[in-house]
């Protein structure tokens, strides 16, 4: 947190050399940090901040180290994804990371800062935005599909019938026809 408040502090003064360092130092805390999983959703929207800060900077002195810097955090966090029932935030979190570096890096390029080649351009990661979109989907469809089996099972024994009599029974019925 102090390291943080130093790089702002550095930041408003206009000194980017300051700024990125502490950030580094905040970003390197960041990863050491215990209990990922339990406070998985903070971690990752203090690492998105920083990460968008240092790419920021970055971007001033190397378009290659921003998207270096970019790929390696994403491949840290992209792993950290906290309560299994929260998978389609995890996978919102990513895709926004996605979007935002592509944002960044797309404003460099406008004005003149960074320059894209064919293998590295905004393009590829709006790609990666809209991919993980699609992952965030499946994961919330795949929690409504549980949440209903669930509700279903929940009716039928309250109605005093087994899930597991019914599955045996069906099983039974298979057999004896097979």
């Amino acid at each position: 947190r102090h390291q943080y408040k130093i790089a702002s502090f550095a930041d408003f003064r206009q000194d980017d050399k300051a700024a990125l360092k502490h950030c580094e130092i905040a970003y390197t805390f960041l990863q050491e940090a215990r209990d990922k999983e339990v406070r998985a959703r903070e971690i990752k929207v203090v690492a998105g901040l920083l990460n968008y800060k240092i790419c920021k900077l970055t971007f001033l002195a190397s378009t290659t180290e921003a998207v270096e810097h970019f790929r390696l955090h994403m491949a840290y966090f992209r792993g950290v994804l906290g309560a299994h029932e929260l998978a389609f935030e995890h996978w919102a979190w990513v895709a926004r990371q996605y979007r935002i570096f592509a944002e960044l890096f797309d404003n460099a390029i406008k004005h003149g800062i960074a320059v894209g080649n064919q293998t590295t351009n905004p393009g590829f990661f709006f790609q990666q935005a809209a991919t993980f979109c699609l992952e965030r989907k499946n994961a919330c469809l795949a929690l409504c599909d549980a949440a209903a089996l669930d509700r279903s099972v929940a009716l039928l024994e309250e109605h005093g019938v087994s899930l597991e009599a019914m599955l045996s029974t069906s099983t039974s019925a298979v057999t004896d026809d097979g």
